[in-house]
């Protein structure tokens, strides 16, 4: 197990999910607030976290840092850069990174992270850190997965977790690779416009689509499946700045039907409330369809849910009860922890099947 670290240090610290981990950590230890801006009168530490060198500087042997920022998860694999730079200065980290290579890659660092007792912990954020415990678990209860479905419904005021639309946007002349039919092929990731059904109140949304190849980030090698579609529905107004933040800045980057989408999305009327809906489809031992439907739905802005297993792993740390070594955040989590904290904050959870939802 680590040594129990001495200090926090929260990276996007005056954002809502940075605010939220502060909030909720600031009782068990000594917690740094690092970010790019400073309100008049806060005690954060003011820094560009972008520049590895100017975090370095903040860092001591023993701390904590918790990564609640985009600065390391911009495309083209910089979610290193932040792994690199809590190795040098022995500290342990935590980030919310959603950038699919990045997060897969931070197991490169395992063996290094093992031999200093360090703890480096990448995508405790919604993806993988919340859905992949209950797409596991889901998992396990049935014979062939055919497909996974992730819906995220931000709410009020929240972008989509720690990225933004436009970070998104920008990916939409990529190519993602997908097992589709026992064979690999490619699809645009910035997907396609659908229905995602989430149960009432919010029920049918229409979202934004990304898809992965496989199940890897979620459960691990042995998981395969036809593929895993997250449907983000981004409120408008959003989605009409990172139009025109696209359209001024990368004119060339992004296909003319990918802007038009944008368009026509950001005409639509935002959600009331929020929530995190997750459907496994597959086939039982008989070759009867399953479905296993899991749902966590919130009245206004999602930042606790998203900052949760960030804020369940820290506890970890400070108990001195994780281990030593570096890795997505897959399995260090269970279904019942995340199930017990999420309903202490309030969240209300809906369980279905493919007969539908619960009541």
């Amino acid at each position: 197990m680590i040594a129990p670290p001495n200090r926090i240090v929260v990276l996007g610290s005056t954002g809502r999910i940075g605010t939220e981990i502060k909030r909720r950590l600031g009782a068990s230890a000594p917690v740094l607030g690092v970010s790019r801006g400073q309100r008049a009168g806060s005690p954060e530490a003011r820094a560009d976290v972008r520049d590895p060198a100017a975090l370095a500087k903040l860092l001591r042997p023993g701390d904590l840092v918790i990564d609640a920022s985009a600065a390391f998860r911009t495309a083209g694999g910089r979610t290193q850069a932040g792994l690199r730079v809590a190795l040098e200065s022995g500290a342990h980290w935590i980030d919310l990174s959603q950038e699919r290579a990045g997060v897969v890659a931070s197991s490169a660092f395992d063996a290094e992270a093992k031999a200093k007792g360090l703890a480096l912990v990448s995508g405790a954020g919604l993806f993988p850190g919340l859905s992949a415990p209950f797409v596991r678990e889901a998992c396990q209860t049935v014979k062939r997965v055919n497909e996974v479905l992730i819906g995220w419904a931000p709410g009020q005021g929240l972008a989509f977790g720690p990225e933004s639309e436009l970070d998104l946007a920008c990916q939409a002349g990529g190519q993602a690779k997908l097992l589709l039919g026992g064979e690999w092929s490619s699809r645009r990731l910035f997907g396609d416009r659908r229905a995602f059904f989430h149960p009432e109140p919010l029920g049918e949304l229409f979202s934004y689509n990304l898809d992965v190849p496989d199940l890897e980030l979620f459960t691990g090698p042995g998981f395969k499946s036809a593929s895993v579609r997250v449907s983000i529905g981004a409120r408008p107004w959003r989605l009409r700045m990172a139009l025109r933040a696209l359209e001024r800045a990368a004119p060339g980057l992004a296909p003319q039907a990918a802007l038009s989408k944008l368009r026509r999305w950001s005409g639509k009327p935002a959600p009331r409330g929020g929530g995190l809906t997750l459907l496994v489809r597959g086939m039982d031992i008989a070759n009867n369809p399953q479905e296993r439907r899991r749902a966590w739905l919130f009245p206004d802005a999602g930042e606790g849910l998203v900052a949760t297993p960030a804020v369940l792993l820290a506890r970890r740390a400070l108990a001195g009860q994780l281990e030593p070594g570096a890795g997505p955040c897959l399995s260090a989590l269970s279904v019942s922890e995340l199930t017990s904290e999420l309903e202490s904050l309030g969240y209300r959870q809906r369980l279905g099947s493919l007969g539908g939802w619960q009541s």
